[in-house]
């Protein structure tokens, strides 16, 4: 399912007041489809029911860039009609597993679709150091798992696709015809030794498209210079937790049991190292973010809690923002003239 250019160019007239004759200028019928779709929207590693893990697609015209791999990305994909073969590039934030553990599902996936002589483009795989490791031992685990099919005559001419793992440290790190992508390292390891933050490396991505500028913070701390790296973006996709639900339900979880005595460095894990929603509506005023996207859910907000979110960012931020729900589909609508892009949820839902 995809957005059509007269589509676009209604939902750009409604913000901007086009007259019926401006409707038809030219430029805006040529604008790029430009799509951001929250494919998992919860944060782990505890596995939600209604929410799959964090992943982030972004469209651009008929190319697809993934940020993230959590568990039930590759599910998610099937239900929007997006074959993995279609997926360009594939770019980690950090190592987590909440955030990586259906690469093996995604190469799966991506070999037995070959096998059926699905047409499949070169998938680039970025990420921080070990990234390389990651895609080897994926790769390994997926080869055994179809051994059995080449000992029953399956695949033995398929060829095995390539998948290149690049590690990054800040700066730009990917540029073709549709997107640049930058990165820079945030906070999310910051109470790790010093030794491990040498070896450990978390970011955020900025991403630039035709249309407009999108921040994806990955899972962070609060960090002055990340308003610095997304200033004057036109969408900021943040994480966000609830620090006060979170105590309550960590404790609840660990009561009694061998990790109780974990629960302190977890909290200063939380609190320290992941964006509480005040923090969030900070972040994007001194960004002059154009719209925030919340996502990365902890089982604290499933029921009844998106509503101290809501008020919390309000308080900081005064742009518009969304509460992101999987498959959600937003777009990012170019500017005319001096005006900025804007970000309109255009469909409720990519799936089939």
């Amino acid at each position: 399912m995809t957005i059509s250019n007269q589509a676009l160019a209604g939902l750009l007239c409604l913000s901007l007041g086009c007259s019926g004759a401006s409707a038809q200028q030219p430029s805006v019928a040529a604008q790029s489809i430009v799509e951001i779709v929250p494919v998992g929207t919860a944060g782990g590693p505890p596995i939600q029911v209604d929410r799959s893990e964090p992943a982030t697609l972004i469209r651009v015209n008929d190319q697809f860039y993934l940020f993230d791999c959590g568990i039930g990305t590759v599910r998610r994909l099937a239900r929007a009609g997006i074959p993995t073969t279609k997926i360009k590039a594939l770019f980690f934030t950090h190592q987590h597993p909440d955030h990586n553990m259906d690469l093996a599902a995604l190469l799966s996936d991506r070999l037995f679709g070959l096998g059926l002589g699905r047409p499949a483009v070169p998938l680039e795989v970025y990420g921080p150091p070990g990234t390389q490791r990651l895609v080897d031992a994926a790769a390994h685990f997926v080869d055994a798992a179809f051994e059995t099919f080449a000992a029953e005559g399956w695949g033995k001419n398929v060829e095995r696709p390539i998948y290149t793992a690049r590690e990054f440290g800040s700066g730009i790190i990917y540029e073709d015809a549709n997107i640049k992508v930058y990165s820079a390292e945030n906070s999310h390891y910051s109470l790790m030794k010093d030794d491990d933050q040498r070896k450990f490396k978390a970011y955020s991505f900025k991403v630039v498209s035709p249309n407009g500028q999108v921040l994806l913070t990955g899972d962070t701390g609060p960090d002055s210079s990340l308003s610095e790296f997304g200033k004057n973006v036109d969408l900021i996709v943040s994480e966000v937790l609830n620090p006060g639900a979170m105590r309550v339900l960590l404790d609840h979880m660990l009561h009694g049991t061998p990790a109780e005595h974990d629960l302190p460095g977890l909290l200063d894990h939380m609190t320290r190292e992941h964006l509480d929603p005040a923090e969030v509506g900070k972040m994007a005023t001194k960004a002059n973010a154009g719209s925030v996207l919340l996502t990365h859910f902890g089982p604290e907000n499933v029921s009844g809690g998106t509503d101290v979110l809501r008020e919390a960012v309000k308080s900081h931020y005064s742009g518009e923002f969304f509460l992101a729900q999987d498959l959600q589909v937003y777009c990012l609508i170019g500017g005319q003239g001096a005006s900025r892009a804007h970000v309109t949820l255009c469909r409720s839902s990519y799936a089939k």
